[in-house]
């Protein structure tokens, strides 16, 4: 049933959720937010990120934001991209609890389950709905059924701030072209209540020009909390990456930050039954260099949507053939039909905005039949029976490759030290082992995200699949160029100099370099 409301609903929350987030730039981290949440709309947002706002208002005229990201080129530095390891003590250096609770458990929120989990393949726009994403993202809508179904919050940087982006819907130039069953969408969520106003026309307090995915959970209460207040929406478009690109002292560096960051905006979304639709980033133009790792930056968000099985939409995909690939002379920003961006006509859909605008309402079309009314698009996806050992390893069946694992339920602990790498670190801890079969010689790089305390390493194994055969490991990332044969990833769980065992969720990202980057790989 449709939950629909005409007005905002005033009612008083009191919501604890941890937010974690290294700092690239070396600030503190935010500790637990307490936030006494009332859903109204609030004098002013709460929270900055480094100090102010370096953006600026949208330029009406092209539909692109005037001021650049990522202003700050990240320099060569021999600084290795490492992560802390060995901590002694049931802290992290942020001083945040290991003792989180999960979200989304599968074992608790999906009783019988249609299917195994979704791939999100590399080639579709729009990540698959099929029967158990349904069952997962209605049992999402559960966790609070008062939230307005007609309702959706923004939050992120210049693109979500621009004047170009999903408010045109709420105007008079808008031309569905092909997509006329789009129309009853727009009207469903256009009836929505969103702080006084409908949800396409708001300008909302979790989007601001310059910042990057920290700024959003940062603040007492965060601008994501605020937002999610003053709304009470039932679904949430994220949409982060390019600026968290220039936040560290390598691209490398700042993508564990974002990581971070934009897991945690996610869970705490997830947590307060919030459905959040992920879109990738864009090429870089403006800046080669940082051009080579957006591949990089956009598997990592969609590990996150995968390993929480929540939309994603690869706008990266959508306008790679567009001229200049959708982007305005900046090279940076979405370009926008002069005389409308939300034009739908063949002329319209050959910019980028243009074509954002109808990537989003799409998507909204389908959760609101997977959601509201049951509906599937895609049929269920084979339940993988592969249970991450030594004898029967997870198959990584194709490159990028994303997977999301807690090492707490591992199936074994059977790798303890890899001196095929010479390396002395304690890993007793459970481990996930997947097995790569490549056809040829492969440049690829490997990359582990996790959260607070919890600390899983990266070990490339031969084709023996044993610690002996270690090629490389690290506690972040392995660049390596492979020849033609099988080898092994080992994901295993570090155990600190005071014994304690650092298991818990990790991301695993799997890419081949790009071609045009020589360096990836060496």
């Amino acid at each position: 049933m449709r939950n629909s409301c005409g007005s905002v609903l005033v009612v008083s929350l009191v919501v604890s959720l941890v937010v974690f987030g290294l700092s690239a730039c070396g600030d503190d981290l935010p500790t637990t937010v307490q936030a006494s949440v009332s859903r109204a709309v609030p004098t002013q947002p709460g929270g900055t990120f480094g100090g102010a706002d370096v953006g600026a208002p949208a330029d009406a005229s092209t539909g692109a934001d005037a001021v650049p990201a990522d202003t700050a080129t990240p320099p060569d530095s021999a600084t290795p991209d490492v992560r802390p390891e060995d901590v002694v003590g049931p802290e992290d250096a942020s001083g945040l609890d290991a003792t989180t609770p999960d979200t989304l458990a599968p074992d608790t929120t999906l009783p019988d389950p249609i299917g195994g989990p979704t791939p999100y393949p590399a080639d579709r726009v729009q990540s698959p709905i099929t029967p158990f994403v349904v069952q997962r993202l209605q049992a999402i809508a559960q966790r609070d059924p008062s939230l307005q179904d007609d309702v959706f919050m923004k939050v992120g940087a210049s693109t979500t701030v621009s004047g170009s982006f999903l408010k045109c819907f709420a105007g008079n130039t808008v031309d569905f072209g092909a997509y006329p069953a789009l129309e009853s969408t727009r009207d469903f969520f256009i009836s929505g209540t969103a702080g006084g106003t409908d949800p396409f026309s708001r300008t909302s307090l979790s989007a601001k020009s310059g910042v990057s995915a920290r700024w959003a959970i940062d603040g007492d209460p965060p601008p994501l909390l605020i937002e999610y207040g003053a709304t009470a929406p039932r679904f949430a478009f994220i949409h982060y990456g390019t600026n968290d690109m220039g936040l560290g002292s390598t691209y490398l560096s700042a993508l564990y930050p974002f990581s971070e960051n934009l897991w945690t905006i996610i869970d705490t979304l997830l947590d307060l039954g919030v459905i959040p639709i992920l879109a990738t980033i864009q090429r870089r133009l403006d800046r080669p260099a940082a051009d080579l790792w957006v591949s990089t930056y956009n598997n990592v968000i969609r590990a996150i949507a995968k390993g929480r099985q929540v939309p994603l939409v690869d706008m990266w995909l959508a306008n790679e053939d567009l001229p200049r690939h959708g982007l305005a002379s900046d090279g940076l920003h979405s370009a926008s039909d002069p005389d409308g961006p939300c034009l739908f006509d063949a002329g319209g859909l050959q910019y980028g905005m243009n074509n954002r605008n109808l990537q989003m309402l799409t998507v909204l079309s389908r959760l609101e039949a997977a959601i509201l009314d049951g509906e599937t698009a895609d049929p269920p996806a084979p339940d993988s029976l592969a249970v991450g050992t030594v004898d029967d390893p997870i198959s990584i069946d194709g490159l990028p490759f994303q997977d999301l694992r807690d090492t707490r339920v591992g199936p074994q602990a059977f790798f303890d030290r890899y001196p095929g790498c010479a390396a002395t670190q304690n890993e007793e801890g459970p481990e996930f082992v997947y097995r790569l079969d490549l056809t040829r010689q492969t440049r690829l790089r490997a990359t582990v995200h996790d959260l607070g305390t919890t600390d899983i390493d990266l070990h490339l194994l031969d084709g023996t699949g044993t610690p002996e055969g270690c090629i490389a490991r690290h506690n972040g990332s392995i660049e390596a160029t492979l020849d033609a044969g099988t080898y092994y990833l080992v994901l295993d769980t570090f155990v600190s100099g005071a014994g304690l065992e650092r298991s818990g969720e990790y991301l695993l990202s799997l890419i081949e370099c790009p071609a045009e980057d020589p360096t990836c790989g060496d």
